[in-house]
């Protein structure tokens, strides 16, 4: 599992300082064509942005990014967020901006 840092593009808003883990792939990994899946961390304050089902445009930190689809939001009610689950609904990429070329 690795936790990353990133943001959510939601329909022309930007939710960012989002964290979250990404099950079954090493820190900086970017995949063409494997199945990736894993949880956002989302503020009580931006809940309401996050819908089951929809797709949205996930960017890391590091320069990845990938479409993602919600398929579960719930409350972590000891951490006071909710955790958004998803599963990648395209390749996770390297933005060309970051891959130094």
């Amino acid at each position: 599992m690795e936790a990353f840092h990133g943001s959510l593009l939601v329909g022309g808003e930007n939710l960012p300082h989002l964290r979250g883990e990404i099950d079954d792939l090493f820190p900086g990994e970017t995949c063409a064509s494997c199945e990736w899946h894993g949880r956002l961390h989302v503020p009580e304050r931006q809940r309401d942005a996050i819908g089951v089902g929809r797709t949205y445009l996930l960017t890391f930190d590091d320069g990845r990014m990938g479409r993602v689809v919600i398929d579960d939001v719930y409350p972590d009610r000891e951490a006071g967020h909710w955790v958004a689950e998803f599963h990648g609904a395209s390749a996770l990429t390297l933005d060309a901006a970051h891959s130094g070329d």
